[in-house]
């Protein structure tokens, strides 16, 4: 049978990550760590992600040649499919549930609320932006020496363009 007559059918299923944050070492030996040690050693405080993946190939009459599961041990079906980082002292994080005492063993300050990422050694919060809509009629009080007490403000954008949204105001 050809390759033309055949249909690959692909299952993903089963998204889990490891219950604590661990990193690879240069003989690739997994390893747990806590958020000072990703600190001081300049690494990414992260979880692998793993997901379960199955496939199919068909024929064109729908009569399946060959069903395989894709994994890396027998006895472990789970594939890696990436990384993400841990927020220092959420849910995932490997100081949760330890007592004040223990985190400080861990290296970690007694006032650190957490709440940040760590990645490549260095804390990085994520922070909200607004942003105005565009194409709504936003009206504002001023503030200060200012002649009127009102400002009305548009920011008008055409959607099919390519150009910056033109602002109008009215005072």
């Amino acid at each position: 049978m050809s390759r033309e007559d055949q249909t690959y059918e692909l299952k993903f299923s089963n998204v889990q990550a490891y219950a604590r944050p661990t990193y690879q070492d240069k003989d690739r030996v997994v390893n747990h760590i806590y958020p000072n040690e990703a600190r001081l050693r300049n690494l990414t405080y992260e979880l692998p992600v793993y997901m379960d993946v199955s496939f199919r190939i068909l024929s064109t009459d729908e009569h399946t040649l060959e069903e395989n599961v894709l994994h890396e041990h027998k006895d472990n079906p789970r594939l890696p499919i990436g990384k993400i980082p841990v927020m220092v002292r959420s849910d995932w994080c490997a100081l949760k549930g330890l007592t004040d005492k223990d985190c400080i063993s861990k290296g970690e300050c007694f006032y650190d609320q957490g709440g940040y990422f760590i990645i490549k050694g260095g804390e990085k919060v994520v922070v909200a932006q607004e942003k105005m809509a565009n194409n709504f009629v936003y009206v504002f009080r001023t503030k200060g020496n200012s002649a009127f007490s009102w400002q009305a403000e548009i920011r008008s954008y055409v959607d099919e363009s390519n150009k910056p949204p033109s602002k109008f105001s009215l005072n």
